[in-house]
């Protein structure tokens, strides 16, 4: 990027009041790096994977409307389920968001939005949110939180603890890899 060895780094969201859910800042930079690193956040402009990862965590395709909260969504449910984020070592895409001449807006729907935003609430364990067994009785396994790492690991992972809707930090760190039980058979798919 701009001929500095540089590359987009994810590693800021930000959680401002009187919302549910967080939206990943703009991405930084790391500068002359020559192996991936970790970072804390995952986005739907820039995920590559093994496709065991789309069949075990896919998308929940029950968040009808989920704008915000999407992308943290589904991050915390691949984290949680032991799949990692890293930076590359260079620019491998680009995403241009200038409007189209004849782009269709979206229609907003806000019963639909409602439910969506109170099932991801229920998913995501927020405090006030429904956590009764008839919530989750249509919450599919595959669309939960994993059971490899934890909600408040990722809190101290990413710097926002989604449970109590707060923002623990908002700076790049070095991250380190949170460990978790695994066998080969799990990566080998």
């Amino acid at each position: 990027v701009g001929g500095n060895h540089e590359v987009p780094h994810l590693c800021t969201a930000h959680l401002p009041g009187n919302v549910d859910f967080p939206f990943n800042d703009r991405a930084s930079a790391a500068r002359f790096i020559e192996q991936p690193i970790l970072c804390g956040l995952w986005a739907a402009g820039l995920s590559f994977s093994k496709c065991h990862a789309e069949l075990r965590v896919p998308y929940d395709i029950n968040l009808i409307q989920i704008w915000t909260g999407e992308e943290f969504g589904r991050g915390a449910r691949l984290w949680t389920n032991g799949y990692d984020f890293y930076t590359p070592t260079q620019p491998l895409i680009a995403h241009d968001y200038t409007p189209g001449k004849n782009q269709k807006k979206w229609n907003h729907n806000s019963d639909e939005y409602a439910a969506s935003r109170a099932r991801l609430q229920t998913i995501l364990k927020q405090d006030g949110s429904d956590q009764s067994e008839a919530a989750y009785a249509s919450i599919d396994k595959k669309y939960d939180i994993g059971e490899k790492r934890s909600l408040e690991q990722y809190a101290h992972f990413c710097g926002i603890d989604i449970v109590h809707k707060k923002e623990l930090f908002s700076w790049c760190t070095d991250y380190k890899w949170i460990p978790y039980d695994w066998n080969e058979t799990e990566i080998e798919v």
